[in-house]
């Protein structure tokens, strides 16, 4: 999953900025372990499937950490780990905080 969440983010993203130099890599390796996980085409390719699923749900529901680290990494162009981390626990606390907002509104609207 971590291999497809690059592709798929920027699939949910932008589809238009893919190119297919930007996943060659990443889908070798995955095509690799394919190979040791799965016996047939057939069953890798159902395989796969249900892993690009898991990997754009994880993605939608934890989204406000993918944008909180995609713009920390628009800033620093290069991130350590607890960068990251800071990041995704600030996209945390902006969902926590729009997730407020809105019963708010809808109480006093």
């Amino acid at each position: 999953m971590i291999l497809m969440a690059g592709h798929e983010a920027q699939k949910m993203f932008r589809p238009s900025s893919i190119r297919s130099y930007h996943r060659r890599s990443d889908f070798q390796t995955i095509a690799d372990l394919m190979l040791r996980v799965a016996p047939t085409h057939e069953v890798q390719a159902v395989y796969s499937k249900l892993l690009r699923i898991r990997t754009r749900n994880l993605l939608k529901g934890n989204w406000h950490c993918v944008h909180a680290v995609a713009q920390a990494l628009m800033e620093r162009r290069k991130m350590k780990g607890a960068e990251v981390i800071c990041a995704i626990r600030q996209g945390m606390d902006d969902a926590h905080f729009a997730v407020l907002s809105k019963e708010a509104n809808r109480k006093h609207g």
